[in-house]
């Protein structure tokens, strides 16, 4: 599972091939995610790309955590059936504000990145990024 905060990001082809990915919408993201949609294919628990809307896609942090509730909401156990045990953050860093909103849906374990950081539920983490 993946959260895009960059409004430019794009690496969001390759990045979806691996894993549901929510991105915040400006329209050099929705380009790209709309060329990425095919006929019939919906963003599911599993797969796909969702677009949010931010107030200010340049508040990276902010609209990380600020997604947090939606993306547990379709992509936790409550859709899946699985908690997410990894979580891949793109376009911000790892601050103390981040980790303590992630550490409320039990990830435990961060990893800072070249493209941000990844948090995982498990102590150690470094899991497959899948289900996730």
């Amino acid at each position: 599972m993946a959260i895009v905060v960059d409004p430019h990001y794009s690496g969001l082809k390759e990045l979806t091939a691996e894993m549901p990915v929510w991105i915040i919408d400006t329209p050099f993201n929705r380009a790209l995610a709309e060329s990425s949609w095919q006929p019939g294919q919906v963003a599911d628990a599993f797969g796909g790309v969702t677009l949010y809307k931010v107030s200010s896609p340049d508040a990276a942090e902010r609209n990380g955590i600020g997604i947090l509730d939606m993306v547990d909401l379709h992509h936790g156990v409550y859709s899946s059936g699985m908690p997410i045990s990894t979580l891949k953050v793109i376009g911000t860093g790892l601050s103390p504000v981040f980790q303590a909103a992630l550490r409320e849906y039990d990830f435990v374990s961060f990893e800072e990145t070249a493209f941000g950081f990844l948090a995982y539920t498990e102590p150690g983490g470094h899991q497959s990024a899948q289900n996730s």
